[in-house]
């Protein structure tokens, strides 16, 4: 159990950011990334054997709650897939949970 650090893999100016948290394993939680009041779209990719979820605050504090995509399922996988997300989360962590092996969380939004 740890807390995985996401990186900022692009950030063109005035267009997109896209950061990473890289191999996620069972237990683990994302660094809170502040995401602000923008349309998120979300892909996970790697070797499952477990759920991975994306969740959002609007607290500081740190009071979770799993995000739905934009069809009212969660944004919950055991298994590669993209997403858009519902809601507009002011911060954004992946958890992974029992039985996750290394997962990527990739997480698109505007800068």
């Amino acid at each position: 159990m740890a807390t995985i650090p996401y990186q900022q893999v692009s950030a063109p100016p005035g267009k997109v950011t896209v950061v990473v948290w890289r191999g996620l394993t069972a237990g683990d939680e994302g660094d809170p990334y502040i995401a602000g009041p923008h349309p998120l779209t979300v892909q996970m990719a790697g070797d499952f054997g477990g759920t991975v979820t994306l969740q959002g605050s609007l607290a500081k504090a740190g009071v979770w709650a799993t995000l739905t995509a934009q069809n009212g399922a969660p944004v919950s996988r055991g298994h590669p897939g993209i997403a858009m997300v519902a809601e507009r989360p002011y911060l954004v962590r992946p958890v992974a949970g029992g039985g996750v092996k290394s997962v990527d969380v990739w997480l698109l939004t505007q800068a």
